[in-house]
């Protein structure tokens, strides 16, 4: 039985309604370092302009002063949609979205969802994921134009060892500057079995943005999980909650 890993989480109190949106939130943070203990002040959540579609199970990157949204799944009505497409917004100097508002940019390729994503020196990674057909290990990848926009997409063929579903997707720098995408936990279905994964796989990543052969790391994290929190600080993973 699954079960949620480190997380609360409260299930859909009106199942006939769906609870996907696309609304945007915007938050100001202030940090008052002034103080013995540096503490920091969440104001109030304003909304802002809308993207187009409802989803979920898609992913978010800030590039610069630019947000993005790639791929996702909507269910609506018993209908079942999942996207390939990818949104960009520009953000003010008040956190809020600028106009026009949302654009479209190049759409990669197969629509998917729980996709990872991961953006460096301005080049897009969409990793994995989830589609009808079943989940994936593909690797694509563009860059990111001065207007925001992206190229065309690439297809690496280097593909994970293991195909997952609601990973996450990280980008770590070496001491000595070498750059590895690493793709961390996730989900897939294995026989009749549904399997969270306890496991890191990594690529190198090249100057001109291309990925090279994806390794597992011989270790394992405690617990296997899909969708967890991810971050890199000071050259350490951490890894937080998610649902194994």
């Amino acid at each position: 039985m699954s079960k949620s890993v480190g997380a609360q989480y409260l299930a859909n109190p009106w199942p006939n309604s769906p609870l996907l949106v696309v609304s945007v939130l915007s938050l100001m943070v202030a940090v008052d370092a002034g103080a013995q203990t540096a503490s920091v002040t969440l104001e109030e959540w304003k909304p802002t302009t809308s993207f187009s579609g409802p989803r979920t199970s898609h992913g978010t990157l800030l590039v610069r002063n630019r947000l993005y949204v790639l791929g996702g799944l909507s269910f609506i009505n018993n209908n079942l949609t999942i996207y390939s497409d990818v949104q960009l917004a520009a953000l003010g100097n008040d956190g809020q979205i600028t106009a026009p508002g949302w654009e479209r940019a190049e759409p990669f390729d197969i629509g998917r969802s729980g996709l990872g994503v991961a953006a460096s020196k301005d080049v897009v990674y969409v990793v994995g994921g989830y589609t009808l057909q079943g989940t994936l290990g593909d690797v694509q990848y563009a860059r990111i134009d001065v207007d925001g926009r992206l190229g065309k997409w690439t297809s690496s063929p280097n593909k994970l060892n293991v195909a997952r579903s609601n990973h996450r997707l990280e980008v770590v720098t070496t001491q000595s500057g070498e750059r590895y995408l690493m793709a961390i936990g996730g989900v897939d279905q294995v026989g009749q079995d549904t399997v969270h994964f306890d496991h890191i796989e990594v690529a190198p990543v090249a100057d001109d943005g291309s990925v090279g052969a994806w390794k597992l790391c011989p270790y394992h994290f405690k617990g296997g999980r899909s969708a967890p929190g991810t971050a890199i600080v000071q050259g350490q993973l951490y890894i937080i909650g998610g649902w194994g």
